[in-house]
């Protein structure tokens, strides 16, 4: 059996984090340890979270997303919830884009290159703060 066939077996951790970052929106670490604790998993430390959540990325069942906020935040990585972002620079609210530059246009890539996963952010200023 190679690795690729291989099943990945998720600690409960890795799971509980998993469906965490997979029910929100671009969560940073402090953000998911706040949210396990009220799913009554308080004797988690953050470098359990910080292993758990490096554990995931290096698995491609989440992707690290910068918002330049100082924080790396999470996303799950599943072919339903596939978006990128606007970020308001005033407000800081996250405003999800259905549009991907990537899937829209394949050809932009060389020719037999695969992408495991990318981000596409956008920063500006929203309707409600550009009034």
């Amino acid at each position: 059996m190679n690795n690729k066939s291989k099943q990945l077996v998720l600690k409960q951790t890795h799971q509980e984090i998993l469906n965490i970052v997979t029910d929100n929106c671009a969560l940073n670490a402090y953000e998911i340890f706040e949210l396990l604790k009220k799913r009554n998993l308080k004797n988690i430390s953050q470098t359990t979270i910080y292993r758990a959540l490096n554990y995931l990325v290096e698995h491609y069942l989440i992707k690290p997303i910068s918002l330049n906020d100082g924080h790396t935040r999470y996303e799950a990585i599943t072919k339903d919830n596939h978006h990128h972002h606007f970020i308001c620079t005033e407000c800081k609210t996250l405003f999800p884009l259905e549009y991907c530059p990537i899937k829209e246009n394949p050809d932009l890539l060389p020719e037999k290159f695969e992408v495991k996963f990318h981000n596409f952010e956008l920063f500006g200023i929203c309707s409600k703060c550009h009034q």
